[in-house]
């Protein structure tokens, strides 16, 4: 279900100008069921979303510096039975990859909420965990 919009009028006489804009979508960020690279995150976007609304949104609202985006659309399953004994398919929804730039890792936690973009600033391929000024943490 897509977050409400305030509508407020283009231009309201004296000050404050209140405007708010909320996008019309969410992301959800999915735990990869193959092994993907450190640097690559899964998300389930909706149909109407594109690869250039992906990118916008994680880094006008988030911050988060982003590489590259490869999007697919996974069909739903057809596989379920109702209780007429009626096939029931479940809806579409579309997969987006988003590769982080080469600076950017993250780490899923094992067992709980808590995601964190470990952002270094020496882009090396084998950071020194040992050098704790070269890490900035950044929790969602």
């Amino acid at each position: 279900m897509p977050v409400t919009r305030l509508l407020y009028p283009l231009y309201q006489l004296g000050n404050p100008q209140l405007r708010i804009f909320r996008p019309n979508w969410f992301l959800t960020l999915v735990r990869p069921g193959k092994e993907q690279p450190p640097d690559t995150v899964q998300f389930r976007i909706p149909m109407e979303m594109t690869k250039y609304d992906v990118k916008n949104y994680l880094e006008k609202i988030y911050d988060v510096p982003v590489g590259a985006i490869r999007t697919r659309i996974q069909f739903g399953s057809n596989k379920k039975r109702n209780h007429l004994h009626q096939k029931v398919k479940q809806p579409d929804y579309k997969v987006a990859y988003v590769q982080l730039t080469t600076c950017v890792r993250l780490k899923l936690p094992a067992g709980g909420s808590g995601l964190v973009f470990a952002s270094g600033r020496a882009c090396s391929s084998n950071p020194d965990p040992r050098n704790s000024t070269a890490r900035q943490n950044f929790y969602f």
